[in-house]
């Protein structure tokens, strides 16, 4: 962990503009928890994408189809990944307006308690930057996700710094009350500062956790659809179940065309169960009596994770969502949402016999 003076060596001023060098960007289209491996990286921890995603539990994650999945359905919260894995989450003592008290996300009082939230959070991201700590910021540059805000310009009220699909390049420039746009579609979240290293991470516990939360979540029956009839109504899915849903609605003799709750779940998906495969072989060698078990898990979800790109690919060309369909592109992308749920299943029941060898040597 560096320490104050060090952080203070890393921060650049230059006519009114204020940043901190040596930012990575997002390595993995994920919107809770990719930034805070960024700002730990940043203060000394070496912890991979993959790992993150991986204890974090996201790189198992499956939900939707709904443009709120990926970060509605969650093993943990941003602040408690950081708590996990040892660190003090500095925030600001005003609480973000509860849910008690929302009454539609055209509420002139919800709206307004949001936008208040967010003037007050920027003299606080601020003040952090200059002390060469960057903050963790909901909707800074990607509306709807955590993005790492390490720099500002004063006299243009603009916000420097990182996000999943903005500052891949160099630091993204956005108005410092940019995460206004995200109050209409889902509030807003919380600005997060790692702080001091308050506790040992136990990697191991973690690990284990995270399998385990990964096997429960793929037989989440919550709102489990039984048939699967033409008339059908949507329900947010979880787990293997989320297939179930895409199977039958891209396999109805009516032509149906991707949702935006279609391609975002793909955009995040397809990145992090690539990463569910990586952390699995990253952690095989710590349970010997497990690897082989891992090995072929890690297998299957890179299988699963190439499918879903596949898909992703039909639904956007040249980077727009394709607005017609036709029945050899429904047929094509049935075929692999079936594939990609068979590999998935497949994925679990290896960790699960992984777990039960793991269990056994206790």
């Amino acid at each position: 962990m560096q320490d104050m003076k060090n952080l203070k060596e890393s921060v650049k001023t230059k006519e009114g503009k204020v940043w901190i060098e040596g930012i990575d960007k997002f390595r993995v289209d994920e919107p809770l928890f990719e930034a805070v491996r960024i700002v730990l990286n940043y203060h000394g921890e070496d912890y991979s994408t993959a790992y993150i995603q991986g204890i974090s539990g996201a790189a198992f994650r499956l939900a939707g189809p709904c443009p709120c999945a990926p970060t509605c359905s969650f093993a943990m919260s941003t602040e408690e990944l950081i708590e996990l894995l040892g660190y003090d989450a500095e925030t600001l003592s005003e609480k973000t307006p509860l849910f008690e008290s929302f009454q539609g996300w055209e509420d002139p009082e919800w709206i307004s308690a949001n936008k208040k939230r967010i003037e007050q959070a920027i003299p606080f991201i601020k003040n952090q930057i200059k002390l060469g700590n960057p903050v963790i910021v909901w909707g800074a540059f990607d509306v709807c996700e955590y993005n790492v805000v390490c720099g500002f310009e004063e006299k243009t009220k603009k916000f420097l710094g990182r996000g999943g699909s903005s500052g891949l390049d160099s630091y993204d420039v956005q108005d410092e009350n940019y995460a206004t746009k995200s109050i209409s579609r889902c509030g807003y979240g919380k600005e997060y500062a790692v702080g001091e290293k308050i506790k040992e991470f136990d990697a191991e516990k973690s690990e284990i956790a995270a399998l385990e939360e990964a096997v429960r979540h793929a037989h989440d029956s919550q709102n489990q659809i039984d048939d699967y009839s033409e008339s059908t109504q949507w329900k947010i899915q979880q787990g293997s179940n989320t297939y179930g849903w895409w199977i039958h609605k891209f396999g109805l003799q009516e032509l149906k065309i991707p949702e935006m709750g279609d391609t975002y779940c793909l955009s995040v998906y397809r990145t992090t169960h690539q990463a569910a495969s990586t952390f699995l072989l990253e952690i095989a060698f710590n349970y010997p009596e497990a690897g082989e078990n891992l090995v072929l898990a890690a297998q299957c979800f890179k299988n699963e994770a190439q499918a879903l790109n596949q898909i992703h690919t039909i639904f956007v060309s040249r980077g727009r969502r394709i607005k017609t369909s036709s029945s050899e592109i429904s047929t094509q992308v049935v075929e692999l949402f079936k594939e990609a749920k068979s590999y998935y299943d497949k994925g679990i029941t290896q960790i699960s016999k992984a777990l039960t060898s793991i269990k056994s040597e206790d």
